[in-house]
Parts: structure tokens; sequence; C-alpha cells
């Protein structure tokens, strides 16, 4: 009889450690999920910034450089004693 009675009791010490296993796993799980929806809210965040960031650039290029369609990299001014006048 003692041996199935430690049978028994074996079994529901591995039944008990495989429930708290799979709330473990479920814990963990959820913890990934909140990560990742956090880590995208960042990723998002960032991409609304240098969005933001980009269009204030545009717009003080714009303001700064008006007749070059506000781009001024590259290009190169004639000064304007240098052409002749006829």
């Amino acid at each position: 009889m003692t041996i199935l009675i430690e049978r028994d009791d074996a079994i529901r010490e591995r039944n008990l450690a495989f429930a708290e296993k799979k709330e473990a796993l479920a814990a963990r799980d959820e913890a990934i999920q909140q990560r990742e929806k956090a880590l995208s809210e960042r990723d998002k965040a960032l991409m609304e910034r240098d969005n933001a960031i980009a269009a204030i650039q545009y717009r003080e290029n714009a303001m700064n450089y008006p007749l070059s369609g506000g781009s001024q990299r590259g290009s190169k001014r004639i000064p304007s004693s240098s052409i002749p006048l006829e």
C-alpha cells in the first residue's frame, strides 16, 4: 500500500510541477507580447519624430533658399562680377 501512496504522491507532485511550469510559460509569453508592443510603439514614435524633423528641415531650407527649391547642396553660383556685360 505504501508504494501506491508514494506513486500517487509523485504523480500529484509531477502534475503540480507541470501546472506551475504552464503558468510560468503563460506569464513569460504575456511579458514578451507586452515588450513587443512597447517596442512597436517606440518605433512608431521615433518614426513620427524623424518625419517631423525632416518636415521642419525642409521648410527651413525652403525659406533660406527659395529660388533653388530648398536644395542648395551641390549647386554652384556664378558670381555676378564674372558675367560679361555687353
